[in-house]
């Protein structure tokens, strides 16, 4: 019974398991950047999710949107430059009017993307003392001496044939 009591703990400390920390150091930065995503597949993801049906009934129903007639009217804030949006026109003689308020950047650079061919362009842009200009083509780099409202009115080209229904987007940097 003794020599159990003596080896009792001998037994203890032989079965004990320590657990060996070993310190690996990583480069937490080098793991983000081997997994970021180059800027054509977020292209490609945001794509996916702008053509899914929630993101339509969200351009349809609006965020910032409101339809008059034949008129699509959008509304941003110049410090949310640059952004990118989407819509559709799905009648003839549609017009998009893009409301940016508080526009003050020396440049826009606008465009518009189509997936298909569709006829058409940057028809008018107001100034904020309500001067208005154009029409322009599909891309447009816009000096903007003024401070304040600028509106991007776009449309069918009305010199051109072509389809005007579809979908479309409008960047401005």
């Amino acid at each position: 019974m003794k020599k159990l009591i003596f080896l009792l703990p001998f037994l203890l400390i032989a079965c004990k398991k320590d657990t060996t920390v070993i310190s690996t150091t990583t480069n937490p930065d080098s793991v983000l950047v081997s997994n970021q995503k180059t800027s054509d597949e977020k292209i490609n993801q945001d794509s996916l999710i702008a053509n899914s049906p929630a993101v339509e009934k969200v351009l349809d129903e609006g965020v910032n949107r409101s339809t008059d007639k034949n008129e699509i009217i959008r509304t941003a804030v110049g410090s949310m430059l640059p952004f990118k949006i989407g819509d559709q026109f799905t009648e003839d003689n549609q017009k998009l009017i893009l409301k940016i308020k508080n526009v003050s950047k020396p440049h826009l650079k606008i465009s518009i993307e189509t997936k298909n061919p569709m006829n058409i362009r940057v028809n008018q842009i107001k100034y904020p003392d309500g001067s208005f200009d154009g029409p322009f083509g599909q891309t447009l780099k816009l000096d903007t001496p003024q401070k304040g409202e600028y509106w991007i009115i776009i449309g069918k080209s009305l010199m051109a044939d072509g389809n005007s229904k579809g979908h479309f987007s409008l960047e401005v940097e």
